[in-house]
């Protein structure tokens, strides 16, 4: 488990989730996307079961990635109704962020994961996520990752940090 921290407060995102607000209630949770560009110093981002993919305004869709932000930590596992973060549970309530922002890799049994590089179809992200001059306040806890495309497909490079 990561570290204790104080959060400001706590923003909610759903898998189709609002793009505008506060994200400051599970009825009112927005994307994660946008969770995260207005989410502040030392808040925590609660995600919603489900799978989330990022979008892009840049003409080459691939670049669509979750940007991470110093000091804020996203947590996946939810089902939508816990008002504290120890009533998650992501065994049950499986979190996705995933890559394939076409929505047609090979999905035979369900889990919205590409279990090869032969299920990746069409157009993926190169990253899911990314994490730019970033250090160890950023924090992404039990969120799976799925459908990337990076010149490797690897686990270890489902998320990209970089300085």
């Amino acid at each position: 488990m990561p570290r204790a921290r104080a959060a400001s407060n706590v923003r909610y995102a759903a898998s189709r989730g609002l793009t505008d607000g506060s994200c400051d209630s599970w009825e009112r949770a927005c994307s994660l996307e946008y969770a995260l560009l207005v989410a502040e110093r030392g808040d925590e981002i609660w995600v919603r079961a489900g799978v989330h993919r990022p979008t892009t305004t840049d003409p080459d869709p691939r670049r669509a990635h979750f940007a991470l932000e110093r000091d804020v930590a996203v947590y996946g596992g939810f089902a939508g109704t816990e008002d504290a973060l120890n009533q998650r549970n992501p065994a049950v309530n499986v979190t996705i962020l995933s890559g394939d922002i076409d929505e047609d890799d090979i999905n035979i049994d369900g889990n919205f994961i590409a279990e090869s590089t032969s299920d990746i179809q069409g157009n993926n992200a190169y990253h899911v996520v990314i994490a730019t001059n970033l250090d160890d306040t950023a924090v992404v806890h039990k969120c799976h990752s799925a459908g990337r495309s990076a010149s490797v497909v690897d686990e270890r490079y489902w998320l990209r940090f970089s300085s």
